[in-house]
């Protein structure tokens, strides 16, 4: 029998064999299945029942019928010929792994310290979770580490129900333990924490500060109830602490590894280098310094497995470089509001990319000293921005990225939209306004400045013309750094001044410049307003906020105590196979000028923390 067998040839051989193990397993019922690896494919022969196999880990198995019978002749010693029929073929292939590639601006991170300000404020949304965050489509916070939260009625007491499903991507369980080591981090003055200010209203945080103590001692204001629920208390009425909780830098770490470094060593420590421990959608695991590094989805995140297997943050060191880089397919993924004009056209003529914004939280524009008799009728001010052909500006001198503001107060969860189509471009009616309030066409406003590259100077030239032709002298000067702050904060020399003014929220806004505590250098402050800020302090509920908000907003666009330009918005250019939850809802941008601007919450980079595990790379 060797000897015949010997001269058969191998797929004989092989049919054979399968043939000889399936009439050996006749009398059985169960599905009886032989695997032999034949270049190229995976071929798998039954005899009764058909079973698809799938090959452990991603994989992907596609089934064809083959309809056909194939003679084979098997050997035996009474040369008995065998029909065998072979009913299918199983082709197994590996899945296509998701990857998404982001620009990662021009470095890498050396740690990844929340103390600090070092690591990438946005991509930390990926590895890492905190208390609360922003919804940007239903304009409110929702929970992340927290799952819910009451507040007391005068705004004293936070007490937070933390997930208990919710896994440190070592598979430790996350607990309220967690939460209040990662708070009390900032605390630690050995820390040298940059964020500690959006907590000092917790009760004993100043002290526990002024006073040295170490991560071992506790804060007073606070208190684990148990495993899972904290509470935090104020040191008084405190609205704004659940706004404060969304910063990227309160993070929350895993005290079972963080609690080994020792104070002082937060920005150093090798336990904060490499592949640190988060509790996000993503984990770190490689770096390479200068050039990229990578996340990789947490297959126990809380809200279920990302979609995207894999996101590389690339260093790209110019704007030139990344706009090759898109162009070749190498970047995915690009949040830069300072690509030329001309790339930012040809992103939206190439069908292969899509360009939305998002709001920002900066306003360009000029304010005005109280102070100064001569400028102090509003109706100068109104003519000011009649006078002004704010489109043109923007398009000529600030890469056609902005959109009219015309009040301090534009955070989306508060503004009222009309506020937008207040002072168009009118000459005509600019003269009018001046004629009423009895302007001197002879008085020059000088407007100081920090801004000093040319495009600057230009932008105060076309200015100076556009406001001559009204009847108003106008003068743009630009200081440097030294001579500013001497005229802007120490003399308080000056009548007209171009700044970037903002913030994630109103209240810290009016607190800084507006309020009778503050420095008030705008000379704004007075007791009406003053009112209308305690009040919102101690509104407890969005709707009460809205309210209060909305009216300081009103007489700001009114009284125009600021005359803003515009709000330039970062941009987002991407491969449209991209899809993200929130931009997604919009499409690109057509023409240049209609770049859609997507509202958002809290800020114009949250939206990257939008259920990150929803971000999607969609098939051709």
């Amino acid at each position: 029998m060797l000897k015949h067998i010997k001269g058969m040839s191998w797929l004989g051989l092989l049919i054979a064999l399968v043939a000889f193990t399936a009439m050996a397993c006749s009398s059985d019922t169960e599905t009886i299945v032989k695997e032999v690896e034949v270049p190229g494919e995976t071929v798998i022969v039954e005899k009764e029942v058909i079973k698809e196999v799938q090959v452990p880990g991603e994989t992907i198995v596609k089934t064809e019928t083959v309809v056909k019978t194939v003679e084979v002749p098997v050997v035996v010693e009474k040369e008995v010929v065998k029909t065998v029929e072979v009913e299918k073929i199983v082709v197994v292939d590996k899945a296509e792994e998701k990857v998404l590639r982001m620009n990662a601006w021009k470095r890498t991170p050396t740690h990844w310290s929340p103390t600090t300000w070092d690591p990438p404020w946005w991509q930390q949304h990926y590895m890492f979770s905190r208390l609360i965050v922003p919804d940007d489509i239903a304009m409110e916070f929702r929970g992340d580490v927290a799952e819910s939260w009451t507040v007391n009625d005068d705004s004293t007491s936070y007490t937070f129900k933390i997930r208990e499903n919710m896994l440190w991507h070592d598979g430790r369980p996350v607990t309220a333990h967690d939460v209040a080591f990662s708070y009390k981090a900032h605390l630690v003055k050995e820390n040298t924490s940059a964020h500690r200010g959006d907590i000092m209203a917790i009760k004993g945080a100043q002290d526990f500060y002024d006073s040295g103590k170490t991560s071992a001692d506790d804060v007073p204001g606070i208190v684990v109830v148990d495993d899972y629920t904290i509470r935090f208390d104020m040191e008084y009425p405190n609205t704004l602490f659940l706004m404060h909780s969304v910063n990227y830098f309160l993070f929350i770490v895993p005290v079972h590894i963080m609690g080994q470094i020792p104070d002082g060593e937060w920005a150093t420590h090798p336990s904060l280098q490499g592949n640190v421990i988060g509790s996000g959608p993503f984990k770190l695991t490689k770096t390479i310094p200068d050039q990229r590094y990578e996340v990789e989805a947490f297959d126990d995140y809380y809200l279920g497995r990302p979609k995207i297997d894999r996101i590389e943050f690339i260093v790209i060191p110019s704007k030139d470089a990344l706009f090759v880089a898109m162009q070749r397919g190498d970047i995915d993924v690009a949040t830069t509001f300072n690509f030329p004009t001309e790339m930012v056209q040809s992103f939206i003529d190439d069908p292969r990319f899509a360009v939305r914004a998002v709001s920002g939280t900066t306003v360009r524009g000029f304010v005005v000293n109280q102070r100064v008799e001569a400028l102090q009728d509003p109706r100068i001010r109104q003519a000011f921005l009649y006078a002004l052909d704010r489109k043109a500006l923007i398009n000529a001198f600030w890469d056609k990225n902005g959109v009219i503001k015309n009040s301090l107060f534009f955070h989306s969860w508060y503004a009222d939209p009309a506020w937008d189509d207040l002072y168009p471009y009118n000459p005509d009616k600019a003269r009018e306004l001046l004629a009423e309030a009895g302007w001197d066409s002879d008085y020059e406003i000088e407007s100081i400045t920090y801004y000093t590259q040319q495009r600057h100077q230009d932008f105060g030239a076309a200015v100076q013309q556009q406001l001559s032709e009204v009847g108003m002298k106008f003068k743009w000067v630009s200081l440097e750094n030294a001579a500013w702050e001497q005229r802007w904060s120490v003399d308080g020399d000056w009548e007209w001044a171009f700044i970037g003014a903002g913030g994630s929220h109103p209240l810290s806004m009016l607190e800084t410049g507006y309020s009778t505590g503050s420095a008030n250098i705008y000379g704004v402050a007075n007791p009406e307003l003053q009112a209308q800020i305690d009040a919102a302090k101690l509104a407890t509920t969005l709707p009460e906020q809205i309210k209060i908000y909305r009216a300081i907003g009103e007489e700001f666009a009114t009284q125009l105590y600021s005359l803003p330009i515009l709000m330039q918005t970062p941009r987002i250019f991407s491969n449209v196979k991209w899809y993200h939850p929130v931009l997604s809802r919009v499409e690109g941008a057509s023409i240049m000028e209609e770049i859609p601007v997507i509202a958002t919450f809290v800020g114009p980079e949250n939206w990257m923390g939008y259920h990150p595990q929803e971000m999607d790379v969609l098939a051709d």
